[in-house]
């Protein structure tokens, strides 16, 4: 990543993993710059999914933020009616499941509304024939609480050999 800061760019990095990949960024004021993607890329270690990564700068240094998901990547950040962070669009999200689970992984929350302290989750619309999306974009709509989203809808999830299925009809809603 690299920012202008009036005569040149520098580099910055945001993360101390060398494996980290930031597609998304968001600055709301000179000491607040959100910063999302993913902690890895492709190529990391086998069969094991992908972290997000999510990092707030304060003006001095860039610090990691806990979302409540623990795989997926987070493909966009827009602001909120009042210029904050508003929305988080989280691609692919998926969370440990209790434990003994099976499977293991259970799906996370495609959109993660910020109020200033915690995130709210949210499930992106069910949209019959179709299955969850693999990329996720927003844009807000400025001065008010309305947020767009588009996505790459997948293909409907296959009943599985042992009966469970895997609908159309994406996931529950997330609380």
């Amino acid at each position: 990543m690299a920012h202008w800061d009036g005569k040149a760019w520098q580099q910055t990095q945001v993360d101390g993993f060398p494996r980290s990949a930031v597609g998304s960024i968001l600055a709301v004021s000179p000491t607040e710059v959100w910063a999302g993607g993913t902690g890895g890329f492709v190529g990391g270690p086998p069969g094991k999914p992908i972290p997000p990564l999510l990092v707030r700068f304060d003006g001095q240094s860039w610090n990691r933020v806990r979302i409540p998901a623990d795989f997926g990547g987070i493909t966009s950040l827009v602001p909120g009616a009042s210029g904050e962070l508003g929305w988080i669009a989280v691609a692919r999200s998926l969370k440990w499941g209790p434990p003994g689970s099976t499977p293991p992984l259970i799906p996370g929350p495609d959109f993660l509304a910020w109020n200033g302290q915690s995130f709210a989750e949210h499930s992106e619309p069910v949209v019959a024939g179709e299955g969850d999306s693999s990329s996720l974009r927003l844009a807000a709509v400025p001065g008010t609480a309305t947020v767009w989203s588009v996505g790459r809808a997948g293909v409907p999830r296959a009943p599985s050999p042992r009966g469970s299925c895997g609908s159309a009809e994406r996931r529950p809603p997330v609380r």
